[in-house]
């Protein structure tokens, strides 16, 4: 998820959700940001002006095949 300029943004979660996310995340081996963003491109679909390289495609699929039901 590297190559595309990234902005901060927050958000008020409540602090089960913030806990569940970390420990998704590290048992993933990734960061919470980059499995919110796994998140939201599941969500959303493509989005214009994201990465779609085939490697970034790569990157996602291989993340995501760490989800229970996803191969």
């Amino acid at each position: 998820m590297t190559g595309t300029e990234r902005e901060s943004i927050n958000f008020k979660l409540p602090k089960t959700l913030t806990k569940a996310l970390r420990t998704a995340a590290r048992e993933r081996k990734m960061t919470a940001t980059d499995l919110v963003i796994l998140g939201l491109h599941h969500v959303l679909g493509e989005v214009s002006g994201m990465e779609n390289s085939v490697e970034a495609r790569c990157h996602c699929k291989d993340k995501l095949s760490n989800f229970e039901g996803i191969s």
